[in-house]
Parts: structure tokens; sequence; C-alpha cells
């Protein structure tokens, strides 16, 4: 299964793929965009995301069909890193590429990583505001908050506007003003447990990363008085919490291992 991950253009880690209209060499052209004034328009808001992304799948299945040699190249490799120019990869092509092999041959996209190479973006691989996409019902989220909090409500507009929010912290902010669904209560568990079985999927990086904890327990430690997901280590609570967040993380430890997985 090809592993596929996403940085800038400067990238300087193994199996690096330009894939813009502006710099990609044979092989990445392929796979660019193939009108400035589309990517353009769609930088500038001109042209709507959906619209861009509906256009850019269409250039990626004709593609396929005029060049199936450079996808076949690209499916045979163990990982790709695809570059843009473009800061986030927030309503990049890099990331509809992502996407689009998810969805058409079964690729596991592993995230973003930054310009030095590290398989790991940032230094808190388990952190919720980590940038993880992960899709469900047709809808790419950023990271598993844009996930969970988009989850609060049953209204698809409400989920793809909290979707298409540049940072973790503005969708968390958004979901405390949504009126929650009914069953919130109910499934917000399981819904945050969709979310991280999604991100800590079976060889990506972040498993490996859960996976060489050992047997040490994992803690959601804050300072924010949440003491549902984590254990609030202010002097009010004094480090009292169900940790909630650290106990799906070692049940998904745990059923790894089951099957097999190790670090």
């Amino acid at each position: 299964m090809l592993k596929v991950y996403t940085s800038r253009v400067g990238y300087t880690g193994p199996l690096p793929l330009d894939v813009t209209i502006k710099s990609a060499g044979e092989m990445g052209r392929a796979f660019a965009p193939t009108s400035w004034d589309m990517v353009l328009g769609a930088k500038s808001g001109r042209i709507p995301h959906d619209q861009y992304r509906t256009w850019y799948e269409d250039v990626l299945d004709k593609s396929r069909k005029a060049q199936p040699w450079h996808w076949e190249n690209l499916l045979g490799l163990p990982r790709v890193v695809l570059m843009c120019y473009c800061t986030s990869p927030l309503n990049c092509h890099r990331r509809y590429l992502s996407e689009y092999l998810m969805k058409t041959f079964g690729a596991s996209y592993q995230g973003e990583v930054p310009v030095n190479g590290s398989d790991l973006p940032e230094r808190f691989p388990f952190s919720n505001f980590q940038p993880v996409p992960v899709s469900h019902e047709g809808i790419l989220y950023p990271s598993v908050e844009h996930y969970y909090q988009a989850m609060k409500t049953l209204d698809l507009a409400e989920r793809r506007r909290i979707a298409q929010l540049p940072t973790p912290g503005m969708a968390k902010t958004a979901g405390k003003k949504l009126f929650h669904r009914r069953d919130w209560e109910r499934v917000k568990i399981e819904v945050m447990r969709d979310g991280l079985k999604k991100k800590f999927s079976p060889g990506s990086a972040y498993l490996a990363a859960l996976l060489r904890t050992g047997s040490d327990e994992v803690v959601e430690s804050n300072r924010w008085h949440d003491v549902f997901w984590g254990r609030c280590i202010c002097l009010q609570h004094n480090g009292a919490g169900e940790n909630q967040l650290g106990q799906l993380l070692m049940e998904l430890r745990t059923e790894a291992r089951s099957a097999g997985m190790n670090a």
C-alpha cells in the first residue's frame, strides 16, 4: 500500500515529488494542475474550493488515461511526499491529490511533514491538533479536532464549514457554538475513538509512536480544567480527571499489539 505524505516545496527528505504547475518534473506534471487561471482563482477566492477540487479531480481522471505509466510508477512506490508551494495543505491540491489516491487506490495518508523531512509533524504526535486528515462520509477533515467538533452536529453544511477552517483551534471554537445533536453525550466517546483509529492507522508513523510508549500510561495532561478527556494539573484539580482520551489511546495500543503490530 502506498503511504502518502505531503509537504511544501523545499522538503529535504526521501521520495519527494513536486506536483506543481510551476516546477514539476516529467513525472510530477502528470499530477499537477493544468491551468494557471484555475490555480490563481482558487488561491484568490475567485473560484470556490469545491469547484476547484472537482475540476482538479477531472484533470487527474484524464491524466490516468493519458499517462498511465506515471500512475503505475507512483503506485509502485512504498511512500511518496507530494510537494506544493502552498504554506498550508488546507485547500491545496496536494491535499486533494492525497484524497484522490485514498479514494481511488486505497493509499494510506500519513500527514503533513515539515521541510526538514521528519515523519512526525511537530513535537506532539498524540495531540488532536496534529495536521492528520480524517475522512468521514465524503468530507476530509484536516485533523482529529476538526472531525470531532464537526460531529457535534448532523448538519452537513456545518460539518463542511468546520472542515474548511484553517486551524484546529478555530474548529474547537466553532464546535462550542454549535447546537449539539441530541445524542451527543451518548456518542461522543465513540466519535473520538473513530477519529483516533483513523489517525493511528496500521503502518502510520503515529501508531508506531504510540507503540513505542510500551506499557506506559498515556495521559492527556492539561491546565484548562478538562477533567473528562484528561487530567487537569492546576492547583484546583491537582491531577484529577477521567483521562478518557488517554484511555482510548491505550486501548488502541492494546488492539494493535493483539493484531501483531510492533513499533
